[in-house]
Order: structure tokens, then C-alpha cells, then sequence
């Protein structure tokens, strides 16, 4: 198979174009979007009510008079 060249000596706009480096491209793009799924997730799940436990209370009770 060749390929037929314009004048110029480059290939026209519908050529085919190598296709491992759309490939990394999509596997890069990918890998973003899921990075920042997780870490939007994660941050979700941490500031999640219902997972941050029990309101704490104070250590020391307040101060009041003592019995007599």
C-alpha cells in the first residue's frame, strides 16, 4: 500500500494518522477523569455527616458550687 502525496510532499487533512498516540491521549484523559472522581468522592464521603461521629463533648463539667 502507498501513500499518495500532494505536491508539497504532506499528507492530506483525512489521511490516516498514527493511532497509538490517540490512544495515549485517551488512556491520559481517562486517568484524569477518574483521579478527579475519586478525590471528589473521597472528599465527599469525609465531609459526610453521618460520618463524622458524635458531637464531642467537653472534658470538664462546668463549674458550680459544691454540695453542703
Amino acid at each position: 500500500m502507498t501513500i499518495e502525496r500532494n505536491s508539497a510532499g504532506s499528507r492530506h487533512r483525512g489521511e490516516h494518522r498514527d493511532p497509538v498516540g490517540a490512544v495515549l491521549t485517551g488512556f491520559w484523559a481517562l486517568g484524569h477523569v477518574v483521579t478527579v472522581l475519586l478525590l471528589g468522592t473521597s472528599t465527599a464521603h469525609q465531609l459526610d455527616p453521618d460520618h463524622l461521629g458524635p458531637m464531642r463533648t467537653p472534658q470538664s463539667a462546668p463549674d458550680r458550687e459544691p454540695p453542703t
